[in-house]
């Protein structure tokens, strides 16, 4: 089974429930961001998440836009990290009200959704079609 690291703001965590239930009923295992514990936990859980896991979504809202670039210079650091297999499909889901930051987000490292009104199964297509064009390369 293919696994899903949703990472998200505590901010913004409440707004993925719909979005977790998507994930699952597409068949992924998905796994929720850690928002609970120590900053020690925190730190090894996201970074054993980052290593493991075969895809990666971002969910940002309400979050500040500083944490959406911070996890977009994330992914460029996953080779360095020592991560060994490729990572299947990473997007962001852009949500929440609509802003210029958010308007000028792009990223050339993973699919950019942005669906500023509420979450929407469709708009998921692009990095679902991604995880099953690339399936066998992570096996």
């Amino acid at each position: 089974m293919l696994s899903v690291y949703l990472i998200c703001d505590k901010t913004d965590y409440e707004e993925t429930g719909a979005l977790e239930i998507y994930l699952t009923e597409q068949r992924c295992e998905v796994l929720p961001p850690l928002l609970e514990g120590d900053a020690e936990q925190a730190t090894q859980y996201h970074r054993d998440s980052l290593l493991e896991c075969d895809a990666f979504i971002v969910y940002y809202s309400r979050v500040g836009h500083p944490w959406a670039l911070m996890q977009k210079q994330e992914f460029l650091k996953l080779p360095g990290l020592g991560r060994s297999k490729p990572v299947v499909a990473k997007a962001f889901y852009i949500s929440g009200e609509e802003n210029p930051n958010k308007q000028r987000f792009v990223s050339a490292e993973a699919i950019v959704i942005k669906h500023y009104n509420g979450f929407s199964p469709d708009a998921l297509a692009p990095f679902l079609e991604q995880i099953r064009q690339n399936r066998g390369q992570s096996s």
